[in-house]
């Protein structure tokens, strides 16, 4: 995606403007559940305010512009809680805090009538208490806090060169310091201050239920990232017998440091449950099933390279069409394959009429894929001989059966309902990151690089737009694609499961029999899960859209636009975790390694129908109404089991028919094997409205009040869908 966002400038005479916006709790109706309890929303509401000023610093020749802009967000938050998680986890509301201070400068010089020069600042400090609190279903006391400081720097000198060639240089840093963690990692000030010579056992661990989350967060961690860009851009219009091309080239590079990344996550411990009831070191129904944290190094120093460049033509044949002939090179240095990537591209315009009312469009083209820097700093923490090693019980569910788990970090002691790090596991690990600490510590699951190469789609669409009558059109457009090369982590010690349903695990021996993978000294570790990145053809995914949209321009003191979408999306991802923008990239995990095609079906990310309309009018000099409604059909979910039942360190288990449905039926389709297809049971249909309605007043010299009113009213239709395996 590419965003290009124009800014003000100043100008010869100096000009300013104030603003602020205001809305409080008595703006917004009651939650369903305060009103059952017969409580109010409590206080909550947005403020942004700010000023910009600009203005000369030589005139005709050099200008400024200032911009400063303060939001602050107290947002209700309602979070209710299964009666079995009492009195650990009881009702409450509270607010989530974000306060935000934006800042930007702008400066322009007019060398001459040919050359100008640029610059721009930007900087956001955007201090947040309590992201996810309602996703996660946070107790109060252990809300997560980020602490985000973005800096943006940006110069560039557009040249005019004769009458129909401009050439643009462009540089830019970006530093991004994303600071995350429990609410003791940061100071009164929200300071981040991480460990700040405090032990990790001390920190009490993340207790985490079905429905509900306990104790300490387990994220934590920090980007501090730095990215500078060079950029050049040429455009040379050229008009000839053969019609008007615009041709344009350019180039750029991009060098990316992460100094240091911060991977910690769960530095503090995490136990898990297959209940909801609070921990009672005195009933052995209560105790956890999982436990896991990282010890060793969390502090890690990298970096990429990447570099690209194209050519295009924008072909005006004649009045009725328009060719679009471009190729592009994309490359990444710690991309081990795909040095040279080469992506073609053809567009057009036509208008089969010539009269200006109708226009068919398509086009095709290639598009390459950056692998992303989580890849990367995996390699470098989870290698065979490790500076970093997550302590991992697997999963026990003795407590189901009321039975104490046997090993000493599945038995914790216990305060008020939570489960902390017991005497005898806190010695264990306090040996084990010794043994981290000192080098050469073989890690029992390493993650391994491969041959991966730079993922690419080959899109395409279609489509006609037609004027129907005067200002309203009428647009019918086809897209799909096709990605290729994808890339993701593969269990190669997974060698199927055995008579007794469990993983058999391959040995080194076989999945690594000539020793390019695991080093002599860790080749006689006894291996869990050895994931590599691996780029695959079975895990090509597709994309098929049909978008119908009516367009009524603006005219007789009204506009409108309906539009209508269509579309299917899968892909072989296999991870459970809902996300609309899909589940994470960089470790897409499968419920069979030995054959992850299985898993091909519904994206997390796939949206089957779409509709928005809106509709804005002015009936009266300077009174205006708006309104936009949209309805989702909403993202698939998986019906998991919720327990490794074959041991193999993942929790991907579908449902099988005469299995896993004695109990409770399976909901989702099923596949040839009577197994639950993956994103088999539909989401969450999702419904909106907005509507605004404002009166401009015009005042003298220019100035201007805009008192607006803004109502949001929003509907989810639930499908009755989990949160958690089934």
């Amino acid at each position: 995606m590419v965003v290009n966002a124009i800014t003000r400038s100043g100008t010869n005479r100096f000009a300013g403007r104030g603003f602020y916006y205001f809305q409080d709790e008595s703006l917004r109706a009651v939650d369903p559940f305060l009103k059952a309890r017969g409580e109010k929303n409590p206080e909550s509401g947005e403020k942004i305010f700010g000023f910009s000023t600009g203005g000369p610093i030589v005139r005709n020749r050099a200008f400024f512009f200032f911009n400063l802009e303060r939001s602050i967000l107290d947002e209700a938050v309602q979070l209710n809680f299964p009666a079995d998680a009492a009195p650990l986890a009881t009702d409450y509301s509270d607010v989530r805090s974000i306060k935000a201070t934006n800042s930007f400068v702008r400066g322009d010089f007019h060398a001459s009538s040919n050359h100008n020069f640029s610059f721009r600042w930007v900087r956001e400090k955007t201090p947040t208490i309590g992201e996810n609190w309602e996703e996660e279903n946070q107790l109060r006391d252990y809300v997560f806090v980020e602490g985000d400081m973005d800096h943006l720097s940006n110069g560039n000198w557009t040249a005019i060169i004769g009458n129909n060639a401009t050439n643009e240089i462009r540089v830019g840093h970006v530093r991004e310091d994303v600071l995350q963690g429990m609410r003791s990692f940061f100071d009164d000030n929200l300071k981040f201050i991480e460990l700040n010579g405090r032990d990790q056992f001390d920190l009490g661990a993340a207790n985490i239920h079905p429905d509900y989350s306990a104790g300490p967060n387990d994220r934590w961690g920090a980007a501090r990232s730095r990215t500078t860009t060079v950029s050049e851009d040429f455009t040379f219009i050229k008009n000839g017998w053969m019609g008007a091309h615009t041709f344009k080239t350019g180039a750029s590079w991009q060098r990316l440091i992460h100094d240091p990344q911060i991977l910690g996550r769960p530095v503090n411990g995490v136990f898990e449950f297959q209940h909801n009831r609070p921990f009672n070191p005195a009933n052995a129904f209560t105790y956890p099933s999982r436990f896991q944290i990282r010890l060793g190094q969390v502090y890690y120093h990298f970096g990429d390279r990447r570099t690209n460049g194209y050519v295009q033509d924008k072909w005006q044949l004649n009045r009725s069409l328009t060719l679009n002939l471009g190729v592009r090179y994309d490359h990444q240095t710690f991309t081990p394959n795909t040095k040279d990537a080469l992506a073609p591209r053809l567009g057009f315009a036509y208008d089969p009429t010539g009269s200006g009312r109708t226009v068919v469009r398509g086009g095709i083209g290639k598009f390459y894929e950056y692998h992303l820097a989580a890849v990367r700093s995996n390699v470098l923490r989870l290698g065979p001989i490790s500076p970093s090693f997550q302590f991992d019980t697997g999963e026990d569910l003795s407590a189901d059966r009321g039975v104490i788990p046997q090993h000493v970090c599945l038995q914790p002691t216990g305060s008020g309902g939570l489960a902390n790090i017991g005497p005898a596991c806190r010695a264990l690990l306090t040996d084990l990151r010794n043994q981290v600490n000192a080098g050469g510590f073989p890690n029992p699951e390493p993650y391994l690089d491969g041959d991966r190469r730079l993922g690419y789609l080959w899109s395409w669409s279609l489509g006609v737009q037609r004027e129907v009558i005067r200002d309203l059109s009428v647009s019918v457009d086809y897209i799909g694609n096709r990605g290729y090369d994808n890339t993701g982590l593969i269990d190669i010690n997974d060698c199927g499961n055995g008579p007794n349903g469990r993983v058999v695990r391959c040995g080194v021996n076989r999945f690594d029999p000539a020793g390019t993978l695991i080093p002599a000294a860790a080749r006689q570790v006894n291996f869990g899960r050895v994931l590599q990145y691996q780029t695959r053809d079975d895990l090509n995914s597709d994309f098929e859209s049909l978008e119908i949209s009516l367009i009524k321009r603006y005219s007789a003191r009204w506009s409108a636009r309906a539009a209508y979408t269509l579309a299917r999306a899968r892909d072989v991802n296999g991870t459970t975790s809902f996300n609309p923008a899909g589940a994470d990239p960089n470790n897409k995990r499968y419920s069979n390694d030995l054959n992850p095609r299985e898993d091909y079906a519904r994206s997390n990310f796939d949206n089957r129908h779409a509709l928005a309309v809106s509709v804005n009018v002015n009936p009266w000099r300077g009174l205006g109404a708006g309104a936009i409604f949209r309805y989702y059909s909403g993202y698939p979910i998986s019906e998991i089991v919720g327990t490794d039942v074959n041991g193999d360190r993942d929790n991907l288990e579908r449902p099988v028919r005469g299995v896993h449905d004695a109990t409770l039926p399976i909901r989702s389709a099923l596949d040839s094997t009577g197994r639950a297809i993956r994103n088999g049971i539909d989401g969450e249909e999702q419904m909106f409205l907005d509507l605004r309605l404002q009166y401009v007043f015009d005042l003298p010299r220019a100035q201007t009040v805009v008192p607006r009113q803004v109502v949001e009213i929003s509907r989810a239709v639930s499908a009755s869908s989990p949160r958690r395996g089934r």
